[in-house]
């Protein structure tokens, strides 16, 4: 790897590491499709292997009002080629609601 006349790494790779993330949802049913409710932790593999132990402590609501995100700081390695990144995550609802779920299939399999 090289660095060229303009600070440009040719093939360089930037981040090379694993983000582990575990989502636990709520520990009461009713409560499980608010998103902000959801504990969210995270580690890098090469830090803590198959382990999340560092929790989002803050969700931001999403502009449309149907989710949350947050943002994780990535570290920035000593040695070129290096930089500095952020990477966010947004959080939205896609399943139904698990009471629901057997109503649709009741109504689709009446004649």
């Amino acid at each position: 790897m090289s660095l060229s006349a303009d600070d440009h790494y040719e093939g360089g790779r930037m981040f090379l590491d694993r983000i582990i993330i575990e989502a636990t949802p709520p520990a009461e049913d009713e409560r499980i499709n608010d998103i902000g409710q959801w504990q969210i932790a995270w580690g890098l593999q090469s830090q803590s292997p198959n382990a999340a132990p560092n929790p989002v402590e803050t969700f931001d609501p999403l502009p449309d009002e149907k989710g949350h995100g947050f943002s994780l700081q990535l570290p920035q390695y000593a040695s070129p080629p290096s930089m500095k990144a952020r990477l966010r995550i947004e959080l939205r609802r896609w399943n139904r609601v698990p009471g629901k779920l057997n109503e649709s299939r009741n109504r689709r399999s009446r004649p």
